[in-house]
């Protein structure tokens, strides 16, 4: 509120009041904030960020415990090029989040104990993020999830090369509201749990992959309906640590994104030269003494064999 008082010469006086409301400054963003490009770290980005912007990190190795406490999104600029570590001497997550932030296009590696991300609060959406386990890590939980968030963790591959102990799980949830969709959980040294937590049934637990679990799934209600698979995801060479899905793998198309199909984890299958020809029009006729199955294939002279193998 603003007062003006004005006299004139004989000393007369008079008064006015008038109130000014002043909106508040709002920062906006033209295009995506670029680190190191517009900020030397990610967390000074994220702190120099508004609700709604996007940061976008360039291809490196980034050791850091941020936090993340605003509605943004997160990307690395391609997935496999932008790697996320812990620094040394911190059991700090890597992420703790506490907003309704996306992630996606990161590939999270840790070899010691604690957890990688923590989900404090708000509804983030992690996709198509690669999260490596390897090392002696006993006591881990790559992603923790609070009570009462909805996360949606979409689209990613969690893979295991690590000697773990009994406390070691990929995903431990106290929020019966969390959604798993479309994930693959792969352990190549076997441990107790892919997912545990508060998990009354397999209801927001859909279409995902587990692979050298000791963890019964199948016995849990809703696992088979909701689209889950135990099975090898037949990656293209896990020695060489390339995560793609073979041409052969149970997880291309066995995922399920707005009623359409889709590839199980964050590297979908890329068909190549030299991959042998899919059949097509396959049909099955019944007789009382046989299967009679046919098929029609392109390009023959590219087949060695045939195999068929029947699943229970």
């Amino acid at each position: 509120t603003l007062t003006y008082t004005a006299t004139d010469a004989a000393g007369n006086s008079a008064t006015a009041t008038r109130t000014v409301t002043v909106a508040p400054v709002i920062t906006i963003h033209e295009g995506a904030i670029v680190v190191p490009k517009d900020y030397a770290t990610i967390q000074e980005a994220i702190d120099a960020a508004v609700d709604g912007d996007t940061i976008l990190v360039g291809p490196g190795t980034y050791y850091v415990n941020l936090t993340i406490d605003k509605a943004i999104k997160l990307k690395g600029s391609k997935l496999g090029e932008v790697m996320i570590k812990r620094p040394q001497d911190t059991w700090q997550p890597l992420f703790t989040i506490q907003a309704d932030a996306e992630i996606s296009n990161f590939v999270f590696e840790q070899a010691s104990d604690g957890n990688m991300l923590r989900i404090e609060s708000g509804n983030p959406k992690l996709f198509r993020n690669h999260f490596i386990l390897g090392g002696n890590a006993g006591m881990l939980t790559m992603i923790s999830i609070l009570p009462d968030s909805e996360a949606q963790i979409t689209n990613n591959t969690f893979t295991i090369d690590a000697s773990g102990g009994p406390w070691l799980n990929i995903i431990h949830t106290s929020s019966v509201k969390a959604k798993m969709f479309n994930n693959i959980f792969y352990a190549n040294k076997p441990i107790d749990n892919a997912i545990s937590g508060e998990l009354n049934d397999f209801s927001n637990i859909k279409n995902n992959c587990f692979y050298g679990f000791s963890a019964d799934y199948n016995k849990q209600i809703g696992f088979a309906e909701s689209g889950n698979i135990i099975a090898n995801p037949e990656f293209v060479d896990v020695d060489d640590e390339d995560f793609a899905l073979n041409w052969d793998s149970p997880c291309i198309g066995a995922g399920l994104i707005n009623g359409a199909k889709v590839d199980m984890g964050c590297y979908p299958f890329i068909p190549i030269e030299g991959a042998p020809p899919t059949p097509t029009d396959f049909e099955i006729t019944p007789s009382p003494d046989r299967l009679t199955l046919e098929w029609n294939l392109e390009n023959t002279e590219q087949v060695a064999e045939i195999k068929i193998y029947r699943s229970e």
